[in-house]
């Protein structure tokens, strides 16, 4: 993203340029007056081409972050439909308690073989 600085150099180019053109009419000779007129208007215009390619640049770097932030939510959203959908396949596949297959015992100190589980003294 253009910095703050180059936007700030070519406001800073148009104030010197406007003070050239508030100077030039001070100057009593008409050719040296026209002179420096055109200068300091050439100054104002370079300072405000520098002004406005800089909010162009800006604008355009803006718009390419939003598209790309854009494209990662879209992204995320994809992964978390994924991420859902398999918990509920691997849920809706989970094998029950069928007729024959050992019923899970919870672990309890009773349920320990004695060598694991350590005497009170």
């Amino acid at each position: 993203m253009p910095n703050a600085g180059s936007s700030t150099y070519s406001l800073v180019i148009v104030s010197l340029g406007i003070l050239g053109v508030i100077v030039s009419f001070l100057i009593t000779d008409k050719k040296k007056y026209y002179i420096a007129l055109v200068l300091s208007l050439l100054v104002v215009c370079m300072g405000l081409f520098g002004f406005i390619g800089s909010s162009i640049q800006g604008w355009r770097m803006s718009r390419r972050i939003s598209k790309l932030q854009e494209t990662q939510r879209l992204n995320l959203e994809t992964l978390q439909a994924r991420l859902r959908d398999a918990s509920q396949r691997a849920r809706a596949n989970a094998p029950t308690n069928v007729k024959g297959a050992p019923v899970p015992v919870p672990v309890t100190p009773a349920t320990l073989p004695a060598s694991v589980v350590k005497k009170k003294r």
